[in-house]
């Protein structure tokens, strides 16, 4: 997220220099990203999710969304309506790939799962009375329905004046539960909870072309946000980052002579910012302040599905990995562009171990999954994060100080920011 925390001072590292080549981790060091996926059986799911999304009749069948499995192998297709083609032919080339492919019928439909998330998202915060609504999500491997968070505005139940009783938080709940139910016409699941904040604050002295995940600092500002996965536009490669990280002076941390140049335009879904800068097919890897220039190649897209694993490798925090993909549309507002439409769908990963998924700083890098052997695909760009209940402070980061990080949090999908940045496609060694 942007900050306006003082920044004190740096944790610094030697100059990258970038010869265009991948660089293996230091002898002894550990691969975390690569041991997420040590028999490769998660990325043969995740091949299999890229074919399945490419199928022209996906649209016009009863496929809501994959469930994996990489343990075993297996995915699960959650169906509305009844068995067709399409399903049977993403049956039969799973057996060719060797997965197992089981189907659970649900209630709804995709498009009736993001049709209900996307009219509360218009809506707003005052949807129903009594309730501030502060989250919204959709399509989760547990719930055939949609989700939301909020907190009644009422405060505990006490007898008033005339005798009669104010609502208590529960019985708000259960009235917005079965109000939205009736009016969207999907089951919904409502929750306590807090709103959404973006992730906006090494890897600190990288020089063009730049690879993903490293920092960039803005003089003018003090914010920091991170390099994402780069696009290619006419044959000229770009880094990219968040499109709430709004500087104009973004350098490397500790290199001042080098630049990010400036946004030149954005996605029109995904949340991305194209820079001017040049962009590589290199990813960081490592900690935050690695000083060995840990670098990854990009090899393609990685298509996830619910519960299949992911890594972060965010500027300010480093790499985060055993992080589950929870929910698949999640209603995310980054409050840019100031006084427009600002809200638009993201994907929800949870830390397993409710440990650190990204950290303030952390915008606009790379979420990825191992292809292995010094290999990454690009899956998203780290967005935000929950305002409340799974926030912490931590001075791991490169912020002398510190910085607000979370177990859950919100990514855009590359594939999609690509997709809607005209004559784009995404950068790869």
């Amino acid at each position: 997220m942007t900050t306006s925390a003082t920044l004190v001072a740096f944790t610094g590292s030697p100059v990258l220099a970038d010869d265009g080549k991948p660089k293996a981790p230091p002898a002894g060091q550990p691969d975390l990203i690569d041991s997420q996926d040590p028999n490769g059986q998660q990325n043969r799911l995740t091949d299999l999710k890229t074919w399945i999304i490419q199928q022209p009749s996906l649209g016009h069948s009863g496929y809501i969304e994959s469930v994996n499995d990489a343990a075993s192998l297996s995915t699960t297709l959650l169906w509305h309506g009844p068995s067709d083609d399409t399903q049977r032919n993403i049956i039969a080339e799973g057996r060719r790939r060797g997965i197992s492919v089981k189907v659970e019928q649900r209630r709804y439909s995709r498009e009736q799962l993001v049709e209900a998330v996307e009219t509360l998202a218009k809506r707003g915060k005052t949807a129903y009375k009594n309730f501030d609504l502060n989250s919204i999500s959709g399509i989760t491997a547990e719930f055939d329905g949609i989700k939301v968070q909020g907190v009644p505005d009422g405060g505990s139940a006490r007898t008033l004046a005339d005798g009669s009783r104010e609502e208590t938080p529960q019985t708000t709940i259960s009235k917005v539960a079965r109000e939205a139910s009736e009016d969207l016409g999907v089951a919904v699941s409502v929750e306590l909870g807090g709103g959404d904040e973006t992730f906006a604050a090494t890897r600190d002295t990288d020089t063009p072309a730049f690879n993903a995940g490293g920092v960039m600092y803005s003089p003018a500002t003090r914010e920091i946000c991170s390099t994402g996965f780069s696009v290619s536009v006419g044959g000229t490669r770009y880094t990219t980052t968040a499109r709430h990280c709004t500087a104009h002076d973004y350098r490397p941390l500790n290199n001042s002579r080098n630049n990010y140049g400036d946004g030149v335009r954005n996605s029109t879904d995904g949340a991305a910012r194209q820079m001017s800068a040049k962009g590589s097919p290199l990813m960081f890897d490592g900690s935050r302040n690695d000083a060995n220039g840990y670098k990854k190649t990009v090899v393609g897209y990685g298509d996830v599905s619910l519960r299949d694993s992911v890594c972060t490798s965010g500027a300010n925090s480093g790499v985060h990995c055993g992080i589950r993909i929870t929910q698949m549309v999640h209603w995310f507002d980054d409050g840019y562009p100031h006084g427009g439409n600002s809200t638009f769908s993201t994907i929800v990963g949870d830390q397993e171990s409710h440990k650190t998924a990204a950290c303030q700083g952390d915008s606009g890098g790379p979420v990825l999954v191992t292809a292995g052997n010094m290999k990454v695909k690009a899956v998203g760009m780290i967005q935000g994060g929950p305002a409340t209940d799974t926030r912490y402070h931590t001075s791991s980061t490169t912020w002398s100080g510190g910085a607000v990080c979370t177990w859950r949090f919100y990514f855009t999908a590359m594939r999609t920011i690509v997709n809607t940045l005209p004559n784009a496609s995404l950068v790869t060694g």
